[in-house]
């Protein structure tokens, strides 16, 4: 990534009306070092962030924006991006993220978490799984194949 393009991520994610503000971020900070990331946030703000994190980002015109289907709708919590730093993976600090998440949808109220994950990578889909979530659906983003998957919340329910 060019300083430039840092430069306009950054702007972005100070920005409180985009899908990536630092509103919807959750770090995990270890040792004061932050080791991973989560943005999530209620399905239905989607439609309204999407185009001014996509104009900022891409500089796209509102068509180009609506070309894609949505990657979450209303009545879901959407765990949109979730990071670990290489150097803290395997550590268990992506589960503890999703966990996070998880639980904030249902403090929240929601019972239906999703997300979506490249197709095309088997041990991203298998983590997914294993964490419970259940692939739904198959979707054109960007122009490579990604899986809707649904963690449900019931009484039951243990994470």
């Amino acid at each position: 990534i060019t300083w430039d393009e840092m430069s306009v991520i950054e702007a972005v994610c100070a920005q409180e009306d985009t899908i990536y503000s630092w509103t919807r971020s959750r770090v995990l900070l270890v040792n004061g070092e932050a080791a991973g990331a989560l943005i999530s946030y209620p399905g239905a703000e989607y439609e309204e962030l999407r185009l001014p994190t996509w104009r900022r980002i891409w500089n796209e015109s509102p068509d180009d924006a609506h070309a894609f289907e949505p990657e979450t709708y209303a009545g879901e919590y959407y765990l949109d991006s979730l990071a670990v730093r290489e150097e803290y993976r395997g550590r268990g600090y992506g589960h503890m993220l999703l966990l996070d998440g998880v639980r904030k949808a249902q403090a929240m109220g929601y019972s239906d978490i999703t997300l979506i994950a490249e197709t095309e990578s088997p041990a991203l889909m298998q983590y997914y799984m294993k964490a419970g979530f259940v692939p739904m659906s198959r979707m054109d983003f960007f122009g490579h194949e990604y899986t809707r998957m649904r963690y449900q919340i019931s009484e039951s329910t243990s994470f």
